[in-house]
């Protein structure tokens, strides 16, 4: 546990739900983040039963939030309070829970690995050729559409290769990692489910924030538009070649969120 800077405890201290961190490399940010959910649920912001979910891009990131907020929250409280998951993780758990909302089996198969990436591989495709493929079902699944829409998309970009191995996951009963987004999204369209996970989650945490899909975005909102920390800094931002457009994630969190707390300089 360390004392807090002057910044890290104006977040710590922020009494409203919605608030931008914009945070260089090396300023505390993940610490900001852990005294952030400790005072929201110490003013009682988040009151028992409801939760704070805090969300991430990889499972290091996850670990290493998880870890940092140990020292802020005690171990009980962590476990009935708090949610830490990267999106894939959390979608995941959209799925098993509400699949049939969208008329899908709650049992399909997970992903484990870049079984696209593999599936292009055990085909024989040279790199031009896979990221082809690749890039047109990101750029297609990164839309609100169920698989007849994104089978309907792949016709329609004319990409052969793509449009069978779509159809041989289909007849797999199997999930990529970029159809866990994609069908959370479907998911929380429907107002019962996204009520409920409004009301589970009493406030949202999104670390890295420059790093967001248009999809991923969306996800967040339907659950904790206004009430949502967002941290992160755009001359970070690593996952262009994965859908994130952090100039027009920005603007819209700038629209959402009232006020923004910047920290002056990196300590590294």
């Amino acid at each position: 546990m360390v004392t807090p800077t002057d910044a890290q405890q104006r977040i710590r201290d922020y009494e409203g739900l919605g608030l931008l961190v914009i945070a260089p490399a090396g300023c505390g940010k993940t610490e900001a983040l852990a005294f952030r959910v400790s005072g929201l649920l110490e003013r009682g912001q988040v009151a028992h039963p409801r939760r704070v979910l805090v969300t991430t891009f990889s499972n290091r990131a996850r670990d290493n939030v998880r870890d940092r907020l140990k020292d802020y929250v005690p171990g009980s409280t962590m476990r009935d309070r708090v949610t830490v998951a990267n999106f894939h993780g959390f979608s995941a758990r959209l799925i098993r829970a509400h699949a049939q909302v969208i008329g899908i089996d709650p049992n399909l198969t997970l992903p484990e690995s870049d079984w696209v990436g593999e599936e292009c591989q055990r085909r024989g495709f040279d790199w031009d050729r896979r990221r082809a493929v690749e890039d047109v079902l990101r750029r297609t699944k990164q839309e609100s559409v169920d698989d007849a829409g994104v089978e309907q998309a792949l016709i329609r970009a004319r990409n052969s290769d793509a449009l069978a191995i779509e159809r041989h996951r289909v007849t797999e009963g199997r999930l990529t990692y970029d159809d866990l987004p994609r069908l959370a999204e479907l998911i929380l369209a429907d107002d019962t489910v996204a009520d409920l996970y409004r009301n589970h989650f009493s406030a949202v945490v999104v670390d890295e924030f420059q790093d967001l899909t248009p999809q991923q975005l969306r996800i967040v909102n339907r659950i904790g538009y206004g009430k949502t920390t967002y941290a992160g800094d755009l001359a970070q931002g690593i996952y262009g070649f994965a859908g994130a457009v952090p100039a027009e994630v920005d603007r819209q969190v700038r629209a959402e969120c009232t006020d923004v707390i910047e920290f002056a300089e990196s300590h590294r």
